[in-house]
């Protein structure tokens, strides 16, 4: 099956789940639930109460208050934790692993003018983030990767206040439930393709891949209104990305089939989520689907600024 929506041509996706999307789509009753990042979800049906919680996947815990044992307390209480993905950790190697390029002549010194490679080294040694981790190996990384982890260093470092990215909710959370026997749901199960497109956006050819990444180079010192995600996540402002993000095809499946596997497990127990903010709001949104659904979908007041 091959069909278009928003431009994209979407493969492999279940029947099911295509109509399911085009369903949701038609619908009416829209609301935006754009305004905090911590929610109640009320099934009318069997009278249980989950929980839905917007993360950004790295913190700086000087800079935002994330009430972690809030959250694991209700962890508890529902029993379970559920998370976009949990895959094992032979997947993950598997993805790391594919940063890196084989063959020799491929590396990024012998691909990029001095000027460039150069830059890249001085911005890694200033952001101390993602590239600064990997500043060992940035010769041998694809240019895609290192695309990527540019990007993220920016949008960082123009926030003005992050210092260092010393928390991750969702393999605390994990953790977490581990420890305590708790149950761990996976939303999402992922191949290691889709897994590197998620992870490298491997669907760039490697020069147009190092084109973009010499592009971003050029411009790493621009100020360009990069939206301050670190900023908004703590305001809880959920439009953490351009308009454009959240009407991507591939979002709309995701936010889709997420909430798919949700209404499923809300059907017989109560549940705690916790996903990517950007997943929550607007249209296509996972809020407001599940509003759509029936579910009542309430914000619960929660404050993350420090100051």
């Amino acid at each position: 099956m091959n069909i278009k929506i928003a431009g994209l041509a979407l493969k492999s996706y279940p029947f099911y789940l295509l109509c399911l999307l085009i369903i949701i789509s038609c619908s009416s009753s829209s609301k935006n639930f754009d305004n905090s990042i911590f929610w109640k979800l009320y099934n009318p049906d069997n009278k249980t109460t989950s929980y839905l919680l917007g993360t950004i996947h790295y913190l700086d815990t000087t800079q935002i208050r994330f009430p972690a044992d809030r959250f694991k307390e209700l962890i508890r209480e529902s029993g379970n934790v559920c998370v976009e993905n949990n895959p094992p950790d032979s997947l993950y190697q598997n993805i790391f692993d594919d940063m890196y390029v084989q063959d020799s002549s491929m590396y990024l010194s012998k691909q990029i003018d001095k000027y460039y490679y150069d830059k890249l080294l001085r911005i890694a040694d200033t952001t101390k983030l993602l590239l600064n981790y990997y500043s060992a190996d940035l010769n041998y990384i694809k240019p895609n990767v290192l695309y990527n982890f540019l990007k993220g260093d920016k949008e960082m470092i123009f926030s003005n206040k992050v210092t260092s990215l010393n928390y991750f909710p969702e393999r605390d959370f994990i953790d977490f439930a581990s420890q305590n026997k708790l149950e761990i749901i996976p939303l999402e199960e992922w191949t290691l393709e889709e897994a590197k497109n998620i992870f490298w956006g491997f669907d760039l050819s490697y020069k147009e891949s190092l084109e973009k990444l010499k592009k971003e180079i050029e411009e790493f010192d621009v100020d360009d209104n990069k939206i301050d995600i670190p900023k908004r996540y703590s305001e809880q402002n959920l439009e953490l990305g351009s308009q454009e993000v959240f009407e991507e095809s591939i979002m709309i499946l995701r936010n889709t089939e997420m909430v798919r596997k949700m209404d499923s497990l809300m059907k017989v127990k109560s549940i705690f989520v916790a996903v990517g903010a950007a997943h929550l709001p607007y249209e296509n949104g996972m809020l407001n689907l599940l509003h759509k659904m029936g579910y009542e979908v309430t914000p619960i007041s929660i404050d993350l600024r420090r100051n």
